[in-house]
């Protein structure tokens, strides 16, 4: 009687994230090294993946959340992979606005949100860009101005999110010339 006794499967879980802090909805690349038949992608020991791919993505870690793989070999033989644990930080959430609808030469505002943000980054018509949190436009607005205004904010952890304010600056309304009649 001859037993084959076949080794456990080697494997280690990558992922594309150098330390495994994250934002909320950022997409996460696993790979399982080893090259086996079946990968049993896990969260929190619950499977959400299983096939022969040995690559995994989700954008919907919650912090505290741990990833492993199970992978068994041809013979039937499985092993569980190390875990990796996130710390996801929840983004911020932008809010944008205006002032608007605005005449032509009334001054133009952007208002952003929400406070405490690390950073403000305002971009728009005819190259229009502000660091500022409640940026001015113009003083004297004209219709050139009118368009979609984006606001990106940052907050301490790296955490981004992006919102818009459609503008609109009406052009000022056209006066006749009245000209007396010279013969009366």
């Amino acid at each position: 009687i001859t037993n084959t006794v076949y080794p456990n499967p080697v494997v280690t879980l990558l992922s594309d994230d150098p330390d495994n802090v994250i934002c909320s909805g950022t997409v996460v690349n696993f790979t399982a090294t080893g090259g086996y038949n079946n990968y049993d992608f896990r969260i929190n020991g619950s499977t959400v993946q299983t096939g022969a791919s040995s690559t995994f993505s989700t954008s919907g870690l919650l912090d505290g959340q741990q990833v492993n793989v199970l992978v068994s070999s041809a013979e039937g033989c499985s092993t569980l992979s190390n875990s990796l644990t996130f710390t996801v930080h929840d983004a911020p959430i932008a809010s944008a606005a205006n002032n608007g609808p605005v005449c032509e030469g009334q001054t133009l505002t952007l208002t952003g949100g929400p406070g405490g943000m690390t950073t403000y980054s305002w971009t728009g018509p005819n190259g229009f860009s502000s660091l500022v949190q409640n940026p001015v436009v113009s003083g004297s607005a004209t219709p050139a101005m009118s368009g979609v205004y984006v606001l990106t904010v940052t907050d301490t952890n790296g955490c981004q999110d992006t919102e818009q304010t459609n503008v609109t600056v009406n052009p000022a309304p056209q006066t006749d010339t009245i000209y007396r009649n010279p013969n009366q």
